[in-house]
């Protein structure tokens, strides 16, 4: 969540502010490059949130064109700012303006992954492959999507948010990505212990596949952990899988399923 100290929800400009930080510590740790290195096979990508602009970096980084789309504009500004620090041609444009990039470059619309023209748009621009990494945005963009007020946010909201657009990616994907590219979804997640990775990475096999819905192939091999410090980010976000430090229960882990168009 994105709550400040009196329990107010974050503005999307404060939100924007605070994952800079937290998308620092995971590109520090090189987490972005592990994402981008289990991508499905696919020429030009549609990246559903590029935050800050360290995941669409590590994604032109692959040689792949990147299509990102993101509803919070302060995101947008400064996904665009650290690209073009690094030299990686970058463009903001319109939905019906898009022109595919290079490979290697991106452009960045301001847009949500739940807006019904997202699928026609998508086949305009040649999108073969589709990339959800760590989804989340301020309190109330997520009332907002489950129930319809922005001013409702009710406990649970996030995790329906998540699993609202994860869902809304395979049905995409089901309609616009060609056979043998897919959808790839990366989400925190805790475990009880290093030793239930296998375990972990069955059960999301299976969750995700039902998630999905058909029509792609979603199997142990397609799914992968990679284990983090006990903190997701230094920010004042707040995440479902937040805990106390000295619980040595659980292991703090991003996990990775590449989801395969039949």
């Amino acid at each position: 969540m994105g709550m400040d100290a009196f329990g107010t929800p974050m503005t999307p400009a404060e939100y924007a502010d605070q994952w800079v930080s937290d998308s620092a510590v995971m590109d520090s740790r090189s987490d972005y490059a592990w994402m981008a290195g289990l991508l499905p096979p696919s020429t030009v990508i549609l990246e559903v949130g590029c935050g800050a602009g360290a995941s669409t970096v590590a994604i032109t980084r692959t040689g792949r064109a990147v299509i990102a789309i993101e509803q919070n504009e302060h995101m947008v500004s400064k996904a665009r700012e650290r690209l073009s620090s690094l030299c990686i041609r970058t463009a903001i444009a319109q939905p019906e303006q898009v022109t595919t990039p290079a490979p290697g470059e991106a452009v960045i619309v301001t847009q949500s992954v739940l807006d019904s023209n997202l699928e026609g748009l998508m086949r305009a621009w040649g999108v073969d492959g589709i990339a959800c990494w760590l989804i989340g945005t301020e309190p109330t963009a997520v009332a907002n999507s489950i129930n319809g007020s922005d001013d409702d946010f009710r406990d649970g909201d996030i995790a329906r948010y998540r699993h609202l657009v994860h869902r809304r990616c395979y049905e995409l994907g089901r309609s616009v990505v060609p056979a043998g590219g897919g959808v790839h979804v990366v989400d925190r997640c805790v475990i009880k212990g290093w030793f239930e990775k296998n375990r972990w990475r069955a059960r999301y096999a299976y969750e995700h596949k039902a998630l999905a819905g058909g029509g792609y192939t979603i199997g142990v091999d397609n799914v992968w952990l990679r284990r983090i410090p006990d903190v997701f980010g230094t920010s004042k976000i707040q995440y479902l899988m937040d805990r106390e430090p000295d619980d040595a229960r659980y292991v703090a882990c991003v996990g990775s399923v590449a989801a395969i168009r039949c």
